[in-house]
């Protein structure tokens, strides 16, 4: 995986961030030799207690599935919805309808399934929103917005999550703002893993998040809802938790 930066937290009122627009995921799949690319929607960082204990994932944008380079029906059916999270040596991967026999969250090596696979993370200089006038100030000048989002597991380890802010609303006179976006990799907070795990237990998930402070967040986490037999999957399971959100805008 070819890192274009150091990540983490910076401190300080000037800090770098992910440039989302200029970062991307790429691949060289096996079995039909597609290469094939990403911009990344997200980027989850999952820190052990012990030493060097690190792993980056990044989430591609869902796609509707397709039949790659057919010559007729390119799209599967019945139609889903097929996404990515892959670190430098393992993936999962995520349905939103999930045929017989096949698991929702498919997990494995990179290696199984593809050549190459590459990540690359641009950054940009930013500047730390403090407060609600800095916040306001930049969402009015139209300031490319994303955000830092830090948890602790319950278990022990840290959680640290990078998303580019879609959606902010601001009220002035209340000086209130609440951003929703989304989705964004996570790990569950309160599992005992550090890292997806790859079999029936594996808890990365997809998530969209609210907050209007920067010490708690609400998550609508991508879960399984039965539809006659069929497990179709949709966000709908809510979960709250506490977190240090940094928001940060680009400094030109």
């Amino acid at each position: 995986m070819r890192r274009c930066r150091a990540h983490g937290f910076s401190p300080g009122h000037e800090m770098k961030r992910i440039d989302f627009a200029a970062s991307h995921l790429t691949w060289l799949t096996k079995r039909e030799r597609s290469y094939g690319r990403f911009q990344i929607e997200g980027v989850c960082t999952v820190r052990a207690d012990h030493p060097d204990a690190e792993e980056t994932f990044c989430l591609a944008p869902a796609v509707v599935a397709g039949n790659v380079y057919a010559e007729n029906d390119l799209i599967k059916s019945p139609p889903y919805l097929f996404q990515i999270v892959a670190s430098k040596n393992r993936h999962v991967i995520f349905r939103t309808y999930v045929p017989q026999g096949v698991p929702h969250g498919n997990a494995g090596t990179n290696a199984e399934l593809f050549t190459e696979m590459m990540i690359c993370l641009k950054e940009r200089e930013s500047v730390v929103l403090d407060d609600f006038d800095d916040i306001e100030a930049a969402v009015r000048k139209g300031a490319v917005l994303s955000a830092r989002m830090r948890y602790e597991k319950r278990y022990g380890g840290k959680i640290d999550v990078e998303f580019p802010i879609k959606h902010i609303n601001i009220k002035k006179e209340a000086r209130m703002f609440q951003v929703e976006t989304g989705p964004i990799p996570v790990i569950d907070a309160g599992s005992e893993a550090d890292a997806p795990s790859f079999g029936p237990g594996w808890v990365f998930q997809t998530t969209f998040v609210h907050f209007n402070r920067l010490d708690r967040a609400e998550l609508t986490l991508h879960a399984p809802v039965k539809v006659g037999k069929e497990d179709v999957f949709a966000y709908t399971e809510i979960q709250k938790i506490d977190a240090d959100i940094q928001l940060m805008a680009d400094m030109d």
